[in-house]
């Protein structure tokens, strides 16, 4: 594999990709499919383009920034250059938006609003605090109702895409406590640089208590069985508490950067409940 090729890979974020290609095969059986049909499919890859698009111009805008901040990352590592970046995430949305058209209409649509959403984000809302870790949450929870819509059943996943919402939109908080030094250069208006990393965290752990209480509520109405509610239990929500302990007795850049790898593998246990915890 040549360093263009790999720096290529890299920039796609595969990891972050795999995850929304799984939550759309995830919401897809969430809603009564099977996952395997050639809509769910089609609309995992779309996803797999879309969030690579999006990742890709998300280090576009951030060049500047990810020389501070992340300098090992393919663009300002030059490994990779700004223009090859931008035109392999234009050829990303664009591969993803004409996969939504063999899907149907309603996928066209989410599709078109991630897209956008996306570009939005990483060109104007991501330096101005909490109105872009909302529109990021947001387009980071499609991919549940992308998979609904696959098969054209959507009120199925609406709990999955409200649960990963409330998910990312702390974890979008986190990243950028870690993320401070390089936005303080770029005279950006996070949450953490308007109220301090400390009180920027407490208020993250006040939304994943939220998201606390609500995971148990699907399992005491029927709706998820008991495998949902011990997965959650043990593995997402003790998980988290555990997280949040370990971080308050060193609130460093070192800490939170290990505390958003431990936030993806919640995640996968969070996926995983909902896959084994269908009634």
């Amino acid at each position: 594999m040549t360093p263009k090729i790999q720096a290529s890979l890299e920039i796609i974020r595969p990891v972050n990709a795999f995850l929304a290609v799984v939550s759309v095969v995830i919401g897809s059986i969430i809603a009564g499919g099977k996952g395997t049909e050639p809509e769910v499919l089609r609309s995992a890859i779309s996803v797999f383009f879309i969030c690579g698009g999006g990742n890709i111009l998300n280090d576009y805008f951030d060049f500047e920034i990810d020389k501070i901040n992340r300098p090992n990352r393919p663009l300002p590592s030059g490994r990779l250059k700004k223009n090859s970046a931008l035109a392999l995430g234009i050829l990303f949305f664009i591969l993803g938006l004409l996969l939504s058209w063999w899907i149907n209409y309603g996928a066209v649509g989410i599709a078109v609003v991630a897209v956008v959403l996306l570009v939005i984000y990483s060109a104007v809302l991501k330096r101005i605090g909490l109105p872009g870790n909302i529109i990021v949450a947001l387009a980071a929870s499609l991919p549940f109702i992308y998979g609904g819509v696959a098969i054209r059943r959507i009120v199925p996943v609406i709990i999955p895409t409200v649960f990963a919402f409330i998910y990312h939109f702390g974890r979008e908080i986190i990243k950028d406590a870690e993320d401070i030094e390089g936005d303080l250069m770029a005279k950006a208006r996070t949450l953490p640089i308007r109220w301090g990393i400390k009180k920027s965290v407490i208020f993250v752990l006040g939304i994943f208590c939220l998201l606390i209480i609500l995971t148990p509520i699907p399992f005491f109405l029927k709706i998820y069985n008991w495998r949902y509610f011990a997965i959650v239990l043990l593995g997402v929500d003790l998980f988290l508490v555990f997280i949040f302990y370990w971080l308050f007795k060193d609130i460093s850049k070192e800490r939170l950067k290990r505390v958003g790898g431990l936030l993806k593998i919640d995640m996968f246990m969070g996926i995983l409940a909902l896959y084994l915890g269908r009634s």
